[in-house]
């Protein structure tokens, strides 16, 4: 139960990663050769870039980063892209690169970062043009093929904050169905764990109390034999919507995993979170469930102690609750510490 959660798979980050360590191998050579042919600005940039992409990895290794270590990769592109256009604007085939760059700024770094580095590269890559004539001495590619650039920049760079705003929502809406119980309609493990580590952080923080109650409907696999799944799914779908009425507004119920649910009480002490499982645990046992009858449920209830993880802390409330069904089921077991 003390293992992390797989977090939901994001193909941008893997993306990302993958283009700094390329980086990291391809970049210091593209370094030494500018250097070499005393292209200075050009070794510099791409120097800087490699620091980028060495600490964008050492980053990755922590989910927390995960932004940093895309908006990393963005960078590095930018990067790049900045001393094509400026150093290669003699060249039409800098100029085929430049639709392509909206869109993978705003794949990689999300829409208002991509908007961002879009913004500064077309800004760079048009005065390096018009410019380009009188630092070099040296004629650009005719202004129609500027132009033709330009449009395309900006075609690509609209329909990639679309797609991208559309991406978010649905990813916002995958994120909340991944996190819901699809029977019960409440929180699940992975929906409930984000908001546990949060309210263990406040609560170490602030000094404030934290206490969780773990519940077991007793019995449960008997009610799957005798009546069958359909009617097991149902006493769940109950249980849920009466722990959730009978909570209260700051307080959080998700389904743990099988029968078991959890409970999360922010603000409470031990006591008053027992006194709320035995109300929990007097109200279930006095409710008649559909084609079953009378059911009950055991409690495990303990207190977040400051300098144990998130794991321990619910963990220590799960054992609490099989001590309750050890000791004859419809109980409520409690303790502060292990």
């Amino acid at each position: 139960m003390s293992d992390s959660l797989v977090p939901l798979p994001d193909v941008g980050f893997r993306f990302a990663k993958y283009l700094l360590s390329i980086g990291v191998f391809v970049l210091p050579v593209l370094v030494y050769f500018d250097y070499q042919q005393q292209y200075y600005i050009p070794a510099f940039a791409k120097f800087l870039a490699t620091i980028i992409c060495i600490g964008g990895l050492i980053l990755s290794r922590n989910l927390k980063f995960e932004q940093v270590v895309r908006v990393g990769a963005a960078v590095t592109i930018l990067l790049m892209s900045l001393v094509g256009a400026i150093y290669k604007l003699d060249s039409m085939s800098g100029l085929i690169w430049v639709p392509v760059l909206p869109a993978i700024f705003s794949f990689l770094a999300g829409m208002r970062q991509g908007v961002l580095l879009s913004g500064i590269y077309l800004f760079v890559f048009s005065c390096s043009y018009i410019s380009y004539e009188f630092v070099h001495q040296i004629a650009p590619v005719d202004i129609q093929s500027w132009i033709h650039s330009v449009l395309a920049y900006l075609v690509v760079f609209l329909i990639s904050v679309f797609f991208k705003s559309e991406k978010q929502k649905d990813e916002s809406i995958l994120k909340f169905a991944a996190g819901v119980d699809y029977l019960t309609r409440i929180a699940n493990r992975r929906g409930i764990v984000p908001r546990i580590e949060k309210e263990v952080e406040r609560a170490r923080r602030y000094n404030h109390s934290l206490s969780v109650i773990l519940v077991d409907i007793d019995h449960f696999k008997m009610v799957n034999d005798k009546f069958g799944h359909s009617v097991g799914d149902a006493v769940l779908v109950k249980t849920a919507a009466l722990l959730k009425d009978k909570i209260r507004r700051s307080d959080i119920v998700a389904r743990w995993g099988g029968e078991e649910f959890v409970i999360l009480a922010p603000e409470t002490d031990l006591a008053a979170c027992v006194e709320l499982a035995e109300k929990l645990r007097n109200y279930i046992e006095n409710v008649e469930f559909s084609n079953v009858g009378c059911l009950t449920a055991s409690f495990g209830v303990t207190q977040f102690q400051f300098n144990e993880s998130w794991e321990h802390f619910v963990e220590r409330g799960d054992s609490l609750l099989y001590c309750a069904k050890n000791a004859g089921r419809n109980k409520v077991a409690s303790s502060a510490t292990d």
